[in-house]
Parts: structure tokens; C-alpha cells; sequence
């Protein structure tokens, strides 16, 4: 088991900041660290876009500064956009992420 900072990589810059982010360019953003966003990422397929989303139970809304855990997601959620193995070029999704970003909808 590896062990990171919880401040490390996207996952942990979304736990700490407790909302969803998009990371449009994986390779310009200093947020982004390989072993922990994309463990099991090849050279060959590289992670190029991710979005991290933090999951919360409905309790954790409920008891909120009730201890130090209850502020922070249980899971963190990575969508990873790769270039295909069969070299196409990756289409971008970012014009899509935006709009639904924009909506801020909310489910449980």
C-alpha cells in the first residue's frame, strides 16, 4: 500500500477543497502527479484530461464539524480522457465538462 500527503495530486487537491475540478491539460497542471491520478496509465495512453469529483454521504451534510472527518468526501471520483491505443487523436471533451460543470445539478 502506498501511502501520499493528503494534499497530494488532483485527488487530494479535490479533498481538501471539497469540490469537482477539470483538469483540461494533464500535463500543464502541477496538480496533477502520475502515481497517484493514474496509477495504472501507460506512456502509451497517458491520462490527458481528468475530472475529480469528491463524494459525500448525506450524514457527512448532517453532522458537519461534528468531528474532523465529516468535513472532508469519502471517495474521490477520477474520469480519465486517454489518447486510444490505436493512436487516433483524443477528441476533447472539454466544451461538455463545461456545460455540465455549469449546471451544478446535484444527485444522491
Amino acid at each position: 500500500m502506498e501511502k501520499y500527503n493528503i494534499q497530494q495530486g488532483l485527488a487530494g487537491f479535490v479533498t481538501v477543497a471539497g469540490h469537482t475540478v477539470f483538469s483540461e491539460n494533464t500535463k500543464n497542471d502541477s496538480r496533477f502527479v502520475k502515481e497517484i491520478d493514474d496509477p495504472h496509465g501507460s506512456s502509451e495512453s497517458p491520462a490527458l484530461q481528468i475530472v475529480s469529483c469528491p463524494v459525500f454521504t448525506r450524514d457527512d451534510y448532517l453532522y458537519v464539524g461534528k468531528d474532523q472527518l465529516s468535513n472532508l468526501p469519502r471517495a474521490i471520483v477520477q474520469l480519465i480522457n486517454k489518447k486510444s491505443d490505436d493512436n487516433r487523436s483524443m477528441v476533447d471533451v472539454s466544451p461538455e465538462i463545461a456545460k455540465l460543470l455549469q449546471q451544478a445539478i446535484r444527485f444522491e
